[in-house]
């Protein structure tokens, strides 16, 4: 009798954990494993070995968890009858497992069709319908499974056998074989290269996305793509924290988080820095450095060679070389006075901004970089993130078809717009691959990856809004600030977030503050924003009023608040709003956001030189609902960085970072790594024949460099506040 039991029990265990794990994978190869990872890989090995693994994973997982789930379901039922408490006990296993399911897939597709640039407690609360949503499906489900699941396990009976040998081959193909496995040897090293290159070259194209260069690969479109692939190493990779481009770029640059290298916006400059860069370091070794166009380095750092801020930062003092080359100053500025970054007022001029830039980037490189020949080289090209953000609307008009774009109509003239964007930059590379030679390694990679926008951005013209209520005045079409009783503050977003300034003329009594005036003027602002709302479903437009102790300082703010859901969820353009007694429609405060591209956690890394192998095992990453999830939100909320350890041990975030550059680029340039990096050197693209004889050499840290500090120059300083407010980054 205890035999059959068992029996039973085996065999509930077995089944329940083969049919979590079947349904678990059919959702993820339906939903999440995108064609481009297939194409990605390198030979019929990895492609059939993606999909074996990834289920023989969640077979083993569901398994083990379904054994796990029936031990502790054994005391429940006391009282029950015997099939009461067979039901029961299933019920509650299959409840946990369903709702896991559910909940992951739900999760990440209402993720996946959120607006970009919300922040993370909107998020959250924007995932509970969803989840609602999912603990239904799952208390349904499990309740018919539980109440049929005694047929399938008697006619079970006997094949347990089957099963647990099935299970233990699942078992063995996942930890013996699959786990030791140095996919990346699979790849071919190239024949008598030199141990020491002369020179290393990063090219940062932002938002690179394989999901869009890959299909032009394939089209013969971008040659210099190419033959980095088939000559060196390619794969995903993984943004680690947020996707947005300045802390990415920093943590590409710094090997370190983003709470740890200081940059956290458009805003920001070099003088943040708390991490030292590659650039510092290699000067601090005696390296010569060229860098050009990396973002948030206004003023230029102090290297040993040459230094040109980004395209964002002002037009004057960007600029700095070393006294050896101090004669390439003057055409540098000669080359940079011929382009002034542009607000771009239609998509014409968005094209032509791309065009600009590389056009500065290919001067520079001939005339300045190329003469210098630096051993560190690094240049950011930012038109690909510009033009998906505007034109992936044009590229795949199909995608555009339902709900906030349906009164969108593509434009066919820029169809090809992203497409020309990345020949241009394709060009680029091509000629930094013939100037420099074989002899150099080739690093290019993203910050991000880009997708396209399912749900439109809105923004909110909080300006307009106090105009209306009286609080501000404007002359000319620009705010008057000096008649103004409040206006908005550094900081912000137009999208969910709002700074309001007091004008400190309304609490001021001479020079003194008056503590009383101050705080009856905020408290007036507060209790009309507070009361502002729509006036046909009667919705609040503001939340979260948060206020400091006293009058704020210079540049922060009296008053800060978050839009509410009633205004990102973009109400009927019919509505009036109700403020101060005025009444103003939604038509003149709302709007949607241009981009019809967004950035994602996934972007492109592709090395080639003499030590690079010709592939690199990151293509056949598992990608399903739990894993993209962890990607997402890795490096944001640091709890979630705990799992990061035991799930890389099974490879399902087998991923190249952000934070693994820095520590890469000074282990194959014969500098020591950091131990407060906290990135990894990836050793498994590197050939035996290097780390065989290059043990890895460390330092405890680097110490962030000498800054060059220039005067601040408010009127630079505001246009450059400008063209961020055109990018839609502040407000």
């Amino acid at each position: 009798m205890k035999k059959a039991v068992s029996k039973i029990f085996a065999n509930d265990i077995l089944l329940t954990g083969l049919v979590s794990g079947l349904i678990y994978y059919a959702l993820s190869l339906v939903l999440f494993f995108p064609s481009e990872q297939l194409r990605l890989m390198a030979g019929g090995f990895l492609k059939l070995n993606l999909f074996v693994y990834s289920f023989c994973v969640w077979f083993v997982g569901f398994t083990l968890l379904s054994a796990v789930l029936y031990l502790i379901t054994m005391p429940l039922g006391g009282g029950v009858s015997r099939r009461g408490r067979y039901i029961l006990r299933r019920f509650i296993v299959y409840f946990i497992l369903a709702l896991l399911i559910v909940v992951g897939h739900a999760v990440w597709m209402g993720y996946s069709r959120m607006p970009p640039l919300l922040p993370g407690h909107i998020k959250v609360h924007g995932l509970r319908s969803s989840v609602v949503i999912s603990v239904v499906i799952a208390f349904l489900g499990a309740l018919i499974l539980s109440l049929i699941s005694g047929l399938a396990v008697r006619r079970s009976r006997g094949r347990s056998g089957s099963l647990i040998a099935f299970f233990f081959a699942c078992f063995l193909y996942v930890v013996v074989i699959n786990l030791p496995a140095d996919y990346a040897r699979l790849g071919g090293e190239r024949e008598g290269a030199p141990a020491r290159p002369p020179r290393f070259v990063v090219f940062g194209v932002d938002a690179g996305s394989w999901n869009v260069i890959l299909p032009l690969i394939e089209q013969g479109d971008l040659p210099a793509f190419k033959r980095m692939m088939e000559e060196g190493t390619y794969g995903y990779f993984d943004c680690y924290g947020p996707q947005f481009t300045p802390p990415s770029w920093t943590t590409i640059a710094t090997g370190k988080k983003q709470a740890h290298h200081g940059v956290h916006a458009f805003a920001s400059v070099s003088s943040d820095w708390m991490a030292a860069p590659l650039w510092s370091i290699m000067s601090s070794a005696g390296r010569r450095s060229g860098v050009v166009n990396w973002v948030c380095t206004w003023p230029p750092f102090e290297v040993n060679g040459a230094f040109i801020s980004g395209v964002l930062t002002p037009r004057t003092g960007n600029v700095h070389f070393s006294e050896e080359y101090a004669s390439y100053l003057a055409p540098a500025e000669t080359i940079l006075s011929r382009w002034e970054y542009e607000i771009p007022g239609d998509s014409r001029a968005w094209v032509e901004q791309a065009e600009r830039e590389m056009s500065q980037l290919r001067r520079i490189d001939e005339e300045i970089i190329s003469g210098i020949a630096p051993d560190f080289i690094a240049y950011t090209y930012y038109g690909t993130d510009a033009l998906q953000h505007v034109f992936w609307k044009d590229m795949e008009p199909e995608r555009f078809t339902e709900g906030d774009w349906e009164s969108t109509l593509p434009d066919g003239e820029f169809a090809d717009a992203i497409r020309e964007c990345w020949i241009l930059a394709d060009g680029f590379l091509g000629d930094l691959i013939e100037r420099y030679g074989d002899n150099a390694y080739y690093l290019v990679l993203s910050d991000h990856g880009a997708r396209p926008v399912k749900e439109r951005q809105v923004e909110f013209d909080m300006t307009g809004l106090l105009e209306g209520m009286g609080y501000l005045t404007r002359r000319s079409g620009e705010v008057h600030y000096e008649s103004s009783t409040c206006y908005l503050a550094r900081g912000g977003s137009p999208h969910f977030l709002f700074n309001l300034k007091i004008n400190p003329n309304e609490y001021m009594d001479r020079e003194e503050i008056n503590e009383n005036r101050y705080r009856e003027v905020r408290a007036r602002i507060a209790r009309d924003l507070r009361a502002a709302r729509l006036k046909g479903s009667g919705k609040r437009l503001f939340t979260d009023f948060k206020f400091p102790d006293g009058p704020a300082g210079e540049d922060k703010p009296d008053l800060r608040m978050f839009s509410s859901k009633a205004i990102l969820e973009m109400p009927d353009r019919d509505e009036v709003v109700v403020a101060a007694g005025e009444e103003i429609p939604v038509r003149d405060l709302l709007s949607f956001h241009f981009w019809s591209g967004r950035h994602r956690a996934r972007g492109i890394v592709l090395a080639r030189g003499p030590e690079i192998k010709h592939r690199y095992s990151g293509a056949w990453t598992i990608d399903d609902a739990y894993t993209r999830i962890f990607r997402y939100i890795q490096g944001v909320y640091p709890v979630v960085d705990i799992f990061r350890c035991p799930l890389k041990k099974l490879h399902l975030i087998d991923e190249v970072t952000t934070l693994d550059i820095a520590p890469t680029v000074l282990y194959l340039s014969g500098l020591p790594v950091a131990d407060d990096m906290e990135g990894k050197v990836l050793t498994e693209i590197i050939t035996g024949r290097f780390t065989d004889v290059n043990p890895l050499k460390t330092v405890p840290t680097y110490r962030i460099g000498d800054v060059l500090h220039l005067e601040s120059n408010p009127a630079e300083e505001a246009r450059m506040k400008e063209r961020l407010k055109a990018l839609g980054y502040i407000q």
